[in-house]
């Protein structure tokens, strides 16, 4: 991806362990129209980030247009840089930032106008530019530089207008603070088919009025627009389930790190989640998941507080899934002053729940073909990233000494089981999401390691990841009610709490190698995090 200011005002650091960056990209897709078999020109180097989310359609056409340098652009000059070699009827044409465009009302509009007149009847003109009043433009300025050339919401209108583009839609584009969810939501015009939520604090609805952490991601032309390919998935859901004679409504559209996208519609006092997969993992993770939640009712009933999938369908060849929505807030909401302690005990019945076998005499022996599957499988995708063949040999003698012949109760595990992924409403947990990475005939306290150490690192981004590992495995844990969870977890599972340091590294394990299928940006920072500094610990400690 090229390295935009813009585009990188709403990604983070967090892309390099992910396919993040293309799930971005195609995000900002579904706010448009369905382009195939399209003639696509993107100017300047700003907008190739925007060009590879409709570039990946073999039957598009990509054209490339340098802008005019300055200062002391000419007309002319301004009218060339608008020709391509694609020459007239444009589909789509992607536009750099402000910052590339002629300095100046006139030129710049003039530019514009010589865009618009090069589109095709039903062309348009995409792109994402900075809020001038944003708190990106903000932070440009509390650190002493130049905030970046930007219009108000207002002023993009007014100039797209005046090159004739009278047909114009804009959306806020946000990053939230993990840097793992973006959304998007429309600005102007209010469409029917959107109801978007209004926050609850005063702080957070001061910041959706005035879009003060938002990029805009603007969508003009000539001619009518068609609706965009969110919504024509949001007609194509028709939940048969939305009370009668109401209308769905998008209330959110947003995308997580891992390469989906979450259509929440809405029906009088009712919500459903239409899932939108971006990349070809996430397409194969939504497989996945409904294989999943179908195995999870065979074998253990229905449980009400998991997602049930009611459709699915597709748009131009974007498929989607429509689920139930969970009711209720994410854990972190409860976090502070420790209120998630209060949730222990449901989520260890909820756990429970989850063991198809409850009796002790169908417990099973981690040995032979298990002990590949749950143990040495795994540990052979992940070793493989230690150059150090000693080291390695250690690490599975470790695994070796600490699990083979341990007794359990084949347990479904979801596989992430973290604070994000469990709701609350009401003092009662609603909900558990996200089953994609779910594991069959596994072992059941595996998600209660999880939990524990999703609430630690989530108590403060500057956790370590190895060193929280070994602290629960090995050394005191800081809050006993959480410590007391395991144990009962282990009790419950009929699990000697003996192999407890083995299963926190197990944890780790499946873990890591679920990350590790699902990235496709591999980076030697994921690697040194998530496997060296693990093994290293381990090894200083004296425990290999």
């Amino acid at each position: 991806m090229t390295t935009m200011s813009v585009m990188t005002s709403y990604r983070s650091d967090h892309r390099q362990d992910t396919d993040h960056g293309l799930a971005d990209d195609a995000l900002l897709r579904l706010v448009t129209q369905s382009f195939e078999h399209a003639k696509l020109v993107s100017f300047g180097a700003g907008s190739r980030t925007l060009a590879s989310a409709f570039s990946e359609r073999q039957s598009n056409r990509l054209f490339t247009q340098p802008m005019p340098a300055e200062p002391g652009t000419t007309a002319a000059q301004i009218d060339t840089a608008a020709r391509t070699d694609a020459d007239n009827d444009i589909d789509l044409a992607l536009l750099p930032p402000p910052r590339e465009w002629p300095a100046g009302r006139r030129q710049s509009t003039q530019w514009l106008t010589s865009v618009a007149n090069r589109l095709s009847p039903r062309g348009e003109v995409l792109f994402v530019a900075p809020n001038r009043f944003g708190t990106v433009q903000l932070r440009h300025w509390l650190r002493g530089r130049r905030p970046e050339r930007s219009l108000t919401v207002g002023q993009y209108g007014q100039r797209l207008r005046a090159a004739g583009l009278r047909h114009i839609e804009l959306y806020g584009v946000t990053r939230d603070q993990s840097g793992l969810v973006l959304s998007v939501r429309p600005l102007w015009p209010a469409p029917s088919d959107w109801a978007v939520a209004v926050p609850e604090t005063w702080k957070q609805r001061i910041k959706f009025r005035f879009n003060l952490t938002s990029e805009i991601l603007v969508r003009a032309s000539s001619a009518p627009l068609t609706p965009p390919i969110v919504v024509r998935a949001l007609r194509a859901a028709a939940v048969r389930e939305a009370a009668e004679g109401s209308t769905l409504r998008i209330e959110q559209l947003f995308t997580t790190a891992k390469g989906k996208a979450f259509l929440v519609a809405a029906s009088r006092d009712r919500r459903w989640i239409v899932r939108i997969p971006l990349t070809d993992h996430a397409m194969t993770a939504t497989r996945r998941y409904s294989e999943n939640l179908d195995y999870i009712r065979k074998m253990c009933g229905s449980l009400p507080w998991l997602p049930r999938i009611c459709g699915n369908g597709d748009v131009d060849g974007i498929d989607f899934v429509v689920e139930t929505a969970i009711n209720g807030r994410a854990l972190p909401s409860v976090l502070r002053d420790n209120r998630h302690l209060a949730y222990l005990p449901q989520l260890i019945e909820n756990l429970r729940q989850l063991v198809p076998q409850t009796n002790p005499s169908q417990q099973q022996r981690l040995d032979g073909d298990t002990y590949d599957r749950l143990v040495a499988t795994p540990l052979d995708h992940v070793l493989q990233w230690v150059d150090d063949g000693t080291l390695r040999d250690r690490v599975a003698r470790y695994f070796d000494v600490q699990l083979r012949g341990t007794l359990f109760l084949p347990a479904i595990v979801h596989g992430d089981f973290g604070v994000r992924n469990i709701f609350v409403s009401n003092d009662c947990v609603s909900g558990v999401i996200d089953w994609d990475d779910a594991r069959r005939e596994s072992i059941g306290p595996l998600d209660g390691i999880n939990l524990l150490i999703s609430v630690e690192l989530y108590r403060s981004a500057r956790q370590d990841y190895a060193a929280t590992l070994f602290r629960l495995a090995y050394q005191d844990w800081s809050i006993a009610e959480e410590r007391t969870f395991l144990d009962t977890l282990y009790q419950v599972m009929h699990m000697d709490p003996s192999h407890h340091p083995g299963l926190v590294y197990l944890y780790w394990l499946h873990a890591t190698d679920t990350r590790l299928q699902d990235t496709d940006n591999l980076t030697d920072d994921i690697v040194d995090r998530y496997i060296l500094q693990v093994v290293r610990t381990l090894e200083h400690a004296g425990k290999l």
